[in-house]
């Protein structure tokens, strides 16, 4: 890696440290003048129209900065944002992009209510500012994507074993066959799509509060129904805290103070945060089971008691309730 950096970027890199990824190699590595780069190794066999998509949504994002740090793509020598490499005999695409300082919201112990709006009006902001861009036909559906979230739940359900899990995702289920019934009626939009706590960064501000530092990994950004975003940003944000609920609504009321909802957008965003949070529980608990994976047992663990609590939920009363929390 060293020697790649520096004969495609003319970095001296003077440490690296690899970080968990789904599919892409990342490692970060710092150069000799301190500075600190975010090495991303994309097999070769990836799609290349998918690729060409992730990189679009950068070159537009980059024309219209969002109010938090996200992810730029550095050109090499050659003036190119990726380039083909060999690396361990396989065969890659390597971009380079700027690292972003921060923890993810996933190690932070503590998630005040302010921080949690601010959440969502940067999940508006990055709604806002990748308008007028629209993903190309042909793309296939990933696993992640929100409107596939039933799909992607029985594709893995067979590796939930435990009753009580198990029960609670049937009853989610059953409230995202009934969101499903208005997707066509639904607003659409290109969305960021993984508000994930593991891609938001917070660090701490001048006063020591928490804030909102950055946002990372569009990967899995794809046009499609608006609600998508506040919907999986809040979702995250009820992982690890006393009150779920609560603390989706605090993402929700700051989604809407930039970008109004629709009555049906309000009515189906808890049961999509839900059923997303099925997804990520189920998808890895079956992949964990086939493999040692290190990335998804993290990502497992702390979703499973979050899906038994907000099973409990009614989302009625949680529609209600966001309506009058809205500011």
């Amino acid at each position: 890696m060293a020697a790649l950096l520096h004969d495609l970027y003319d970095l001296d890199v003077t440490d690296t440290r690899v970080l968990g990824g789904e599919i892409d190699h990342n490692v970060r590595v710092t150069d000799a003048h301190g500075r600190r780069f975010l090495a991303k190794l994309t097999p070769a066999s990836s799609p290349p129209e998918a690729v060409a998509w992730q990189e679009s949504v950068l070159e537009h994002l980059a024309q219209r900065p969002i109010s938090v740090e996200f992810p730029r793509m550095l050109p090499n020598r050659q003036g190119q944002v990726h380039c083909g490499v060999v690396v361990g005999g396989e065969r890659y695409l390597l971009r380079l992009l700027n690292w972003i300082d921060g923890e993810m919201m996933a190690t932070v112990e503590e998630h005040p209510p302010a921080l949690l709006r601010r959440l969502g009006r940067v999940a508006a902001e990055i709604t806002n500012a990748l308008e007028g861009l629209v993903q190309p036909a042909g793309l296939g559906a990933h696993h992640w994507l929100v409107t596939r979230s039933q799909e992607a739940i029985e594709d893995s359900l067979d590796a939930v074993t435990d009753p009580e899990c198990r029960r609670s995702v049937e009853i989610i289920l059953g409230w995202f066959r009934n969101a499903a019934a208005v997707f066509d009626r639904l607003p659409t939009a290109t969305v960021h799509q993984d508000l994930n706590d593991f891609n938001v960064l917070v660090a701490a501000s001048d006063s020591g509060e928490a804030r909102l530092a950055g946002v990372v990994d569009f990967n899995d950004a794809v046009t499609t129904i608006r609600v998508a975003e506040p919907a999986v940003a809040g979702a995250y944000a009820m992982l690890r805290k006393a009150d779920p609920v609560s603390a989706f609504c605090e993402v929700v009321a700051g989604y809407r103070e930039l970008i109004q909802m629709t009555d049906e957008e309000l009515e189906v965003v808890f049961p999509l945060a839900a059923a997303r949070l099925c997804v990520n529980a189920a998808t890895w608990t079956k992949r964990t089971s086939q493999q040692n994976h290190r990335y998804g047992e993290a990502r497992k663990q702390a979703t499973w008691p979050t899906v038994l609590q907000i099973a409990k939920a009614d989302p009625a009363e949680v529609a209600s309730r966001i309506r009058r929390e809205r500011t």
